[in-house]
């Protein structure tokens, strides 16, 4: 459930039941999903894309890091404290969340008074993405809809860097940096 090529068909199936070109927006792994989607067989199904903190270079050690920050900061919780925590563990050079109560939109309070994460619990699963780093590089070449990639200018998990080398791939995108925003 874990692997690419599942996602990018759901989303391919998704995007062929639309009455029209839809315009994507998204972000992190969803961004990546969107990217190979596009790239590999669906560029008439859209007319744009934005890509949200997008990167298609990794580390191992920084997707383990990052995937078990999303476990900790998803599972059930007793405090946002505690969410707001595993942000910073996952994100250490970036500033932590200032509006807690912001990041509680994303979480439900049980009946017993644990936080649950309102997103897919699939999402949590491990994904092959040390694996298609080349694959996302092809994908990416291919992609001829208008792009735009953004990043926040204190995201140490994308640099800016990785962002320029990611629009030399995309023919015509565009890049925008939102000043004193993280991850």
């Amino acid at each position: 459930v874990g692997s690419i090529g599942l996602r990018t068909r759901r989303m391919r199936a998704v995007l062929s039941a639309l009455p029209s070109r839809a315009l994507v927006v998204a972000a992190g792994l969803g961004g990546i999903i969107a990217l190979a989607t596009v790239g590999e067989s669906a560029p008439h199904l859209v007319s744009g894309l934005a890509l949200v903190d997008v990167n298609i270079w990794f580390e191992e050690a920084e997707l383990k890091r990052l995937h078990a920050a999303l476990i900790e900061r998803t599972t059930r919780v007793e405090t946002s404290d505690q969410i707001t925590n595993a942000l910073a563990a996952a994100h250490p050079g970036e500033p932590a969340p200032a509006d807690q109560q912001r990041l509680l939109t994303a979480f439900t309070q049980q009946q017993d008074g644990r936080l649950a994460w309102r997103g897919d619990p699939k999402a949590l699963e491990s994904t092959d993405l040390f694996d298609q780093q080349e694959r996302l590089g092809t994908s990416a070449a291919r992609i001829s809809a208008p792009v735009v990639l953004m990043r926040g200018s204190l995201n140490e998990t994308i640099s800016n860097e990785r962002l320029l080398r990611m629009q030399a791939m995309i023919k015509g995108s565009e890049i925008v940096e939102i000043a004193g925003a993280g991850h």
